[in-house]
């Protein structure tokens, strides 16, 4: 299947060049209007355009002051990636995830977290990553990547099994992000413990939760302890 192409919206910064002409070289930042402002050509909007799109108008604009101008077009940063994750993790919410950056897992009791880097362009698992990770009935055989076709402006689902991965090696289905995706992590209706124990050592769960321990016991209170600890 065909990754989609990179659309340019607010935040992103391009390096523009002439051909021949290094003084109209400029870097330029997409304005929250989605506009870019360039030296003697005024204002462009670019918002949602690809590069290819966005350098053909470019080229058009310059045509008015050279003649068959050769227009280079560099995305020197991208804007962060905001994506929407939903369903069994520890923290649903709307998230920033940026090329470079610091994923945290973390339970939604407020326990202690596991840092993760991540470099290069955001994938499906650093969305489940960034929302603090899958909760105990969280389904790693049907994770949801919802996705707005920008063509035909049809919502896609892609069904995602990681499940198959953390128990027979399949090669995973590590789908990279795009800005304005959805992550859902449907609930699984039932389990065996060794399922659970498998998944609560992997990098889908947090390394430790968060136990509020009462009655007649020594310590009383708020306890931290590994997700794969024995009840006993």
């Amino acid at each position: 299947r065909v990754l989609p192409r990179y659309r340019l919206g607010p935040g992103d910064k391009l390096l523009i060049r002439v051909f021949g002409y290094e003084e109209f070289d400029s870097e330029v930042i997409v304005l929250p209007d989605g506009t870019v402002n360039v030296s003697r050509i005024g204002s462009i909007n670019l918002n949602g355009l690809t590069l290819e799109d966005a350098k053909n108008k470019f080229s058009s604009s310059y045509s008015k002051i050279f003649r068959n101008p050769i227009i280079y077009l560099d995305l020197v940063r991208t804007r962060p990636i905001k994506v929407a994750v939903s369903g069994e993790v520890n923290r649903p919410g709307i998230y920033s995830i940026d090329v470079q950056g610091i994923n945290n897992l973390v339970n939604n009791d407020g326990g202690e977290q596991t840092s993760i880097k991540t470099f290069g362009w955001p994938t499906l698992i650093d969305a489940i990553q960034k929302a603090g990770g899958i909760t105990n009935k969280g389904d790693l055989r049907n994770v949801n990547l919802i996705r707005e076709n920008k063509v035909t402006s049809k919502i896609e689902i892609k069904e995602v099994n990681y499940w198959n991965t953390l128990k027979n090696g399949t090669p995973i289905e590590n789908h990279y992000i795009y800005d304005g995706d959805s992550v859902r992590i449907n609930p699984i209706e039932s389990r065996d413990v060794n399922e659970l124990l498998t998944i609560a050592s992997s990098s889908f769960s947090p390394n430790t939760i968060t136990i509020n321990v009462i009655g007649e016991v020594n310590n009383p209170g708020l306890k931290t302890i590994k997700t794969n600890s024995p009840l006993s």
